[in-house]
């Protein structure tokens, strides 16, 4: 990860609000947990398949992130490395994006719209080991790029469509894969992500590049823990209310600056 820089030597001398309550949550593995444990509802997530609305329930949300957390573990994956995922806006994102923070790793959101040898620069310059990519023909538009990313160990793909066992793993397998590294293993995982702290990096994300080559952009679990919070103090929502994501899934963290 030769150009990634810390988004608060950049932007602000001032450092993310410290976690102030024992209550509140000092990282996203803790953000994740609370709302199985404080606000079980069986639509956490919801999505259209086939033009109808499927849910989530928050305790699937869990144990789903938990599942690939081990899938990944089982693949290799380690605390600290870099997770890339490339993918329009699906719940297969979240899911993994989730299971990425319970592994300890960092992932690394990468617009689906981007040209292949730009996806080759920010796969190379994080260090990214696993790639996630929605289906087979994203996949076959990256792989002459991805002949030159030899950090990339591992392809995993959402849509199983049409996806050999040369091309990678599909997430249903990785979560198998993880299923059983938890029954060999009970507490894995539980083990591994209580160890996560709030000065752990959680995502690197990448400017537009519009002036040069993007940047890698450095968010800790505390810098995005923090200002949820201090975002949720500012808006009027209760347990009744539903929020629509409109704004590309990679963009996410984007919106969760440091404070100043």
């Amino acid at each position: 990860m030769k150009r990634a820089v810390e988004y608060m030597d950049v932007h602000s001398s001032t450092p993310p609000r410290r976690v102030s309550s024992p209550n509140e949550p000092a990282t996203l593995v803790d953000v994740f947990t609370r709302i199985a444990r404080d606000h079980k509802r069986p639509d956490t997530l919801n999505y259209k398949r086939d033009g109808h609305w499927v849910s989530i329930s928050s305790d699937e949300l869990l144990a789903r992130a938990k599942r690939i957390a081990a899938g990944l573990h089982a693949i290799g994956v380690q605390r600290g490395d870099r997770v890339a995922l490339l993918s329009e806006s699906r719940v297969e994102w979240t899911l993994t994006d989730a299971g990425a923070i319970f592994a300890g790793a960092i992932d690394v959101p990468i617009y689906a719209t981007l040209t292949p040898p730009q996806v080759r620069y920010i796969l190379n310059d994080s260090g990214a080991g696993v790639l996630f990519v929605e289906n087979r023909q994203k996949f076959d538009e990256l792989k002459e790029a991805l002949g030159e990313c030899p950090e990339v160990k591992h392809v995993i793909f959402f849509d199983p469509d049409g996806v050999t066992p040369a091309d990678g793993l599909t997430l249903a397998q990785l979560e198998e894969n993880g299923r059983e590294l938890e029954r060999r293993e009970p507490g894995r995982i539980a083990r591994l992500s209580a160890q996560i702290k709030p000065d752990d990096l959680a995502t690197i994300i990448y400017t537009s590049g519009t002036t040069g080559e993007p940047k890698g952009v450095m968010l800790t679990h505390a810098n995005l823990v923090s200002n949820l919070i201090d975002s949720s103090g500012h808006l009027n929502f209760g347990e009744h209310d539903l929020a629509l994501s409109v704004l590309p899934l990679p963009s996410w963290p984007e919106t969760l600056k440091p404070q100043q």
